[in-house]
């Protein structure tokens, strides 16, 4: 399994059982404990950007990259721009963008995406928000979050927009009743 947020995430939303999970790469430290408990040295939890980054770090230490399909290159690469929103959050690492360079190269040598390929997707993206922005919200919502040593439990929710503020000015009401629904469907 690849980049799974928490395990009531998985448990409940997703119907996977975390006991036959054989192996997990993840960038998220929520129930890290449980995993590390449950799946030991297989789960592979690390403080990067996108989880993609430590899918192609294994490809290349095992000299698989290469074998990788075009699909295949294009999606860890889509991955890493996307979870760094290009290079421009604080969870980015060397790492990640290391990554992506190496991605890229092979990018260009396939020649499998365009060199406006960022740009396009981001649009894409926003564009998808935009046309539904409430059925865009309630499913980037997650909840169970807890930081340092809040007695609280957080829900949140991550879309991918250029002008985030205009969005959230626009949508403010309607933000806060998608949070209070999902809250209130998930017994929060």
């Amino acid at each position: 399994m690849v980049d799974v947020s928490h395990k009531e995430y998985l448990n409940e939303k997703c119907g996977y059982n975390l006991d036959k999970i054989i192996e997990i790469y993840d960038h998220h430290f929520e129930s890290i404990s449980y995993r590390k408990e449950i799946l030991g040295d297989r789960a592979v939890i690390e403080p990067v950007g996108a989880c993609a980054t430590l899918i192609t770090e294994l490809a290349v230490q095992h000299k698989l990259l290469d074998q990788l399909s075009d699909n295949a290159i294009k999606l860890l690469y889509t991955a890493i721009i996307s979870h760094t929103l290009n290079f421009q959050v604080g969870v980015t690492t060397e790492r990640d963008r290391k990554m992506s360079v190496v991605l890229r190269d092979i990018i260009n040598k396939r020649k499998i995406l365009s060199s406006d390929w960022i740009q396009h997707y981001f649009q894409e993206v926003e564009q998808g928000i935009r046309k539904n922005p409430l059925e865009s919200i309630h499913e980037d919502l997650k909840s169970g979050f807890h930081f340092g040593k809040s007695i609280f439990t957080y829900t949140i929710g991550q879309l991918e927009l250029r002008n985030g503020h205009a969005f959230v000015e626009t949508y403010k009401d309607d933000i806060i009743q998608e949070v209070v629904k999902y809250n209130d469907s998930n017994h929060l």
